[in-house]
């Protein structure tokens, strides 16, 4: 197996083949923050939000949901990437001082900024004392899915070309806008608001609303809620997928393609698509299905194929061993 990280083997291999990615940083007080657990549990919050997205993108067909990875940065100042902030029962009043002098001075780089308490007992959203838009008190067991929700809704907000080019203060506005759709629809909401002070708008995540369980969210349900969100808010907006050129410029072999392979995609419909490519690591027992997909007679690497994005499943085996690349794209 190669070492090349587009030749690892994980659940949300769609990510594998992508430039189309989007890096946040989570502040942090130290490596032995959640009793030392904090690296695996944001390796695991890696692959659960990247897992959702892949199954998003499967269901999405009029967009290109980026993939996303999230950073730990031990300190107390936020920049540009940073979103959100951990907090422990233990965590030094330095730190915390520093993170409300951070936030006093975000400027013009952050939209908003969370702060996560971690807390047994509890998943509620109130006001934070360090004056980030809102402190979520959760317990360690729930601080995984609370930050796969926000990023989901980083991702999502992403997806929009309409929504892409706002001004901080208008980024400011989309999120007070999600909270009173929030409130006016009266959704229901995996974790509880506690509102000490009706005049101060609470972040929300419309992914808040569509997380059933602790480890159960409804992808369907989600794309519902953002779609009607969209459309009471910016009903006269409309989303400008990139060109099939463009896109195929964030394939991570996008230099190893054939060069006229936009051209083949003019006979097809409307739509989403799988661009497939021959992958170098081999699966004997998928060597016959491979050369049969592909029409070869001989194995060879970098031979593509497109196919709709209906037929996933008929060949998913070949993609979660990465014999076989797999990409979206968007014919519009």
């Amino acid at each position: 197996m190669s070492t090349n990280s587009k030749n690892k083997i994980r659940e949300c291999y769609f990510k594998n083949y992508t430039k189309k990615r989007k890096n946040r940083e989570i502040l942090v007080e130290s490596s032995r923050a959640l009793n030392g657990d904090i690296q695996e549990i944001v390796n695991e919050i890696n692959l659960a939000v990247n897992q959702i997205i892949q199954e998003l993108n499967l269901l999405i067909p009029d967009r290109q949901l980026p993939y996303i990875t999230l950073d730990i940065k031990y300190k107390p100042e936020i920049e540009k990437r940073a979103r959100m902030v951990l907090i422990e029962r233990d965590t030094q009043e330095e730190f915390e001082n520093n993170i409300k002098r951070s936030t006093a001075a975000i400027g013009q780089d952050v939209s908003h900024f969370i702060e996560i308490l971690s807390a047994d007992g509890f998943k509620e959203v109130v006001i934070s004392p360090l004056g980030c838009n809102s402190e979520i008190v959760i317990g360690k067991d729930y601080i995984t899915y609370v930050i796969v929700d926000i990023l989901l809704d980083i991702v999502m907000f992403n997806s929009y070309s309409f929504l892409k080019n706002m001004t901080i203060a208008e980024k400011h506005e989309f999120c007070n806008k999600k909270y009173n759709y929030f409130k006016k629809e009266n959704l229901n909401c995996f974790y509880e608001y506690k509102e000490e002070d009706e005049s101060k708008e609470l972040y929300y995540a419309i992914s808040f609303s569509a997380r059933n369980e602790i480890n159960s969210f409804d992808t369907k349900k989600y794309i519902k809620l953002w779609s009607e969100f969209i459309n009471a808010y910016f009903p006269d907006s409309v989303h400008v997928e990139k060109t099939i050129s463009e896109q195929l410029k964030q394939h991570i072999d996008y230099c190893d393609l054939p060069k006229n392979l936009s051209s083949k995609f003019a006979k097809e419909e409307k739509g989403a698509y799988l661009l497939l490519r021959v992958n170098k690591d081999v699966t004997e027992s998928y060597h016959e299905d491979i050369l049969n997909l592909f029409k070869m007679k001989k194995y060879r690497i970098g031979k593509v194929k497109i196919v709709p994005i209906s037929d996933f499943n008929r060949y998913e085996y070949l993609f979660r061993h990465l014999d076989v690349s797999v990409f979206k794209i968007v014919k519009v």
